[in-house]
């Protein structure tokens, strides 16, 4: 088992990563679209979700809690907005080191668990 979890065995959780980008970002967003779209409870459904494939021990906290949060704005339709006029995506001002393609494969993964389950079912 261990092995399995490459030795590690305490990690840290992207709860306060996402509490904070939520808090964060929402005064960013159309007052009127943040309201009308729950994206807030879907981005807390899709990290407990994350629980279930082991993403939070694969991926660093900060990178999860980013992926979880644009998921759940693509789901609504919602942009950040001026993301095509800043100097960096929405995303780095949280975490510096995440990449788009990093959150595109951990979006991947985690759809990837609702496939396996509907597969399961």
């Amino acid at each position: 088992m261990l092995r399995v979890l490459g030795f590690r065995v305490s990690f840290r959780h992207p709860h306060k990563y996402l509490l904070h980008y939520l808090l964060s970002l929402r005064p960013w967003l159309n007052r009127h679209g943040w309201e009308r779209s729950p994206v807030s409870a879907a981005a807390w459904a899709l990290l407990r979700d994350s629980y279930h494939g082991g993403l939070c021990v694969r991926y660093p906290p900060q990178h999860v809690a980013v992926a979880v949060l644009q998921l759940a704005l693509d789901c609504y339709g919602l942009e950040v907005p001026a993301h095509a006029q800043a100097q960096k995506p929405w995303w780095q001002v949280f975490s510096e080191d995440l990449s788009k393609a990093q959150i595109d494969q951990i979006i991947l993964d985690l759809i990837q668990i609702y496939t396996l389950d509907a597969e399961i079912c």
